[in-house]
């Protein structure tokens, strides 16, 4: 705030600028820093850079996500209704992008969010080396939390046990009517495969799958050369023909 209020009378326009004009241009500020203070706190306890903002994700065809879906998503009007997302795709289709985009996003709009990656979650969740008492507490904050970003969902095997822990966190977070976002690199039907009880599986599905949001993403295109390189190119490749002129002339 005070950065903004030095801002302000450092410039010399607004000297004749009513107390109103300031008042508001103090909240914009405050509203601004708080926004960027929630977005980096997200990013920077998800281990992520902060390019995976939902502003930097582009919709379209090519990335299997319309723009029309993709503003709903924006909207987050799923996140009270505790509707889910189930975000799958190859590599390099963008999903931790997506998912932790929403993450930031909900954040910025005053939502409480916890990004993790599924693995890890479920080791930490059952580490024998780490006191009790703080597994306990991880555990209440992953089934608290108004809203839990999983990455890595459903890529590794998972035994009986973990299978089981899934299933009770998802099961207690659907009971209280909260929202979790899922990312996978296979896709739903290939889920079997990870997750070695059955039953616990299907109780899974059905807390995850059932009126959840389904994204399907694709590869995405590999980016285009860059400019200055391309002009390179061309300068070698008009170099060597006149080389090759030069030799044949000679």
């Amino acid at each position: 705030m005070a950065e903004a209020l030095e801002a302000w009378h450092a410039t010399p326009a607004n000297a004749d600028r009513g107390q109103d004009e300031l008042l508001a241009y103090l909240l914009d500020a405050h509203r601004q820093a708080l926004t960027q203070g929630r977005s980096e706190g997200f990013f920077r306890r998800a281990g992520l850079a902060t390019h995976f903002s939902i502003a930097t994700f582009t919709p379209g065809q090519a990335t299997g996500l319309l723009p029309q879906r993709m503003d709903h998503l924006k909207g987050l009007s799923w996140i009270p209704r505790g509707q889910c997302v189930v975000i799958t795709g190859p590599a390099r289709s963008g999903k931790t992008h997506l998912s932790a985009g929403l993450g930031q996003e909900a954040m910025v709009q005053g939502v409480r969010t916890l990004f993790v990656q599924t693995p890890r979650m479920l080791e930490r969740c059952l580490d024998i080396e780490e006191p009790s008492a703080s597994r306990k507490r991880y555990l209440k904050q992953l089934g608290t939390i108004p809203l839990l970003v999983m990455d890595d969902f459903a890529t590794e095997h998972a035994s009986t046990e973990r299978t089981y822990l899934l299933r009770r966190l998802l099961d207690d977070r659907n009971r209280k009517g909260l929202p979790t976002v899922v990312a996978s690199i296979n896709d739903v039907g290939d889920w079997d495969d990870y997750f070695e009880d059955a039953a616990a599986r299907e109780g899974i599905y059905a807390r995850l799958l059932d009126q959840c949001h389904r994204i399907e993403l694709k590869r995405r295109p590999p980016a285009a050369a860059h400019p200055k390189a391309g002009r390179g190119s061309t300068h070698r490749t008009r170099a060597k023909v006149t080389a090759a002129k030069q030799a044949a002339s000679s």
